[in-house]
């Protein structure tokens, strides 16, 4: 059982207490109404432990890169190359930068755009 005290006001209502039991989550005290799209969550996934080597990942493919500058970059930690390991820490948050625009790109340019050019008139 997880609980967490909350120092804000909900919709002029002191929230001291939420906490969660098998997977229900409660207030104290109790909301004296019910408010639509009144609660907003974050939720953080915890990963699936690999036991073997056929066993895929739960990370979309287009990660793998970044997965193995990541992994190369604490292996170089751990044999103290510090240098090497910022290096390669650099090229795992450069990845992951240029994974987020390509992402972001993809979604703002839904329709492609044709511009008049100025040599045509």
């Amino acid at each position: 059982m997880y609980v967490k005290q909350i120092l804000r006001q909900f919709h002029g209502v002191a929230l001291l207490v939420w906490y969660e039991r098998a997977g229900v989550i409660t207030f104290y005290p109790v909301p004296s109404e019910t408010i639509t799209n009144g609660l907003k969550m974050e939720y953080v996934k915890v990963p699936t432990s690999i036991t073997t080597y056929s066993q895929t990942l739960g990370i979309p493919d287009r990660y793998f890169n970044e997965l193995v500058n990541y992994v190369i970059s604490q292996a170089l930690e751990m044999d103290e190359n510090y240098d090497a390991a910022a290096y390669k820490q650099k090229q795992f948050r450069d990845g992951l930068d240029r994974l987020n625009l390509k992402e972001n790109l993809s979604q703002t340019d839904l329709y492609q755009s044709i511009l008049p050019d100025a040599l045509d008139y």
